[in-house]
Parts: structure tokens; sequence; C-alpha cells
């Protein structure tokens, strides 16, 4: 006996934002679901779903575009997929253009604030992050400038697809 295996997605979303998935029957164990950015028919990411679910909340994929989601059965085999349209993102980090080294800067921010994702304070010149503050809801959050004066990034780090979304200059003297 066969029965209809259905997953439902929204048609769009926006980029960085919750994403409900229904499943119908519900997921059964080993059950995996999978994101493909199919201009590049490459797997942004994906990973086991938890079992006797008929819906689940998770972080939408974060780049603008197309987007195929598959459902697998723990063999491999595609008990269903769907498309799901990503649209730009609405995220955004705020500060001051110029501030003093010791001290901290307010950073005002937009974004989903998914576990995980953070502010960070990025020195080009040597690749390295050299503060970072957890977004948990406060806003703005205090970032702080232990830092020599010289030219930095103000991040958000969207932690759910590791990326890096928005980029704002900072002065420290």
């Amino acid at each position: 006996l066969s029965f209809a295996q259905v997953l439902v997605v929204p048609k769009e979303i926006k980029g960085a934002s919750d994403l409900t998935v229904a499943f119908d029957p519900p997921t059964a164990p080993g059950d995996q679901i999978s994101f493909v950015f199919e201009a590049m028919n490459w797997e942004v990411y994906g990973g086991r779903l938890p079992e006797n679910r008929e819906m689940i909340h998770l972080a939408g994929p974060s780049d603008p575009g197309e987007y195929r989601i598959n459902w697998y059965s723990e063999d491999g085999e595609i008990r269903n997929e769907s498309s799901l349209r990503v649209t730009d993102p609405e995220i955004w980090v705020n500060g001051p253009d110029v501030a003093k080294a010791g001290q901290g800067v307010l950073v005002e921010w937009f974004g989903p604030r998914f576990e995980g994702d953070r502010i960070l304070l990025y020195r080009e010149t040597d690749g390295m992050y050299l503060a970072e503050v957890m977004l948990k809801g406060e806003n703005p959050v205090l970032l702080p400038l232990d830092v020599e004066p010289g030219r930095y990034e103000v991040l958000y780090w969207y932690d759910a697809t590791k990326s890096i979304m928005v980029r704002e200059w900072l002065t420290v003297e």
C-alpha cells in the first residue's frame, strides 16, 4: 500500500527568517531534510529531523534565490520535495563611524536573533575577530573596543548558515 507523502513550505520567505515546514505523515526515525540552492545545485545545509513531528520551525536560508527542500527517508529515498523562494534579508547594524580605543561602543541592530547570532568586531588587515557580543535581545549592544587604533568592521553573524550578513566600518582612535 502506498500513500501520499506531503512536504509543505511557504512559497516565499525573507532571507534569514523563521521557516515552518510541515510533514504528512509525521517524520519517521532517520528522516532528513536538505536545502539545495538551485542556482548552484549546492546543498546549503540539512540534517536529521526529529522523529514523529508534523511540523518544525527552523532558521531559513540567508541568501536570496530559489531553493529546493528535500525530505529524505533514512535510506536516502526522497519522500517529497518542495520549492522555496528566498528574498533579501532584513538585517542591519548601526553604530558610530568613529569611537575611542579602550571604550565600548553601542551598536543598534536588527536581525533574526537566532541562537548563535552575534555582533563581531573584525580587523581585516590580519583577519582577526577581536570582540563578539551574543544577541539575546538587548538592543543596542555594547561592543568592547579593547583594541588598538585603526579601521575595523562591525559584522552581523548569522549562525544558522555560518554567514556574515552585514558589514559596517568603524574607525577606532
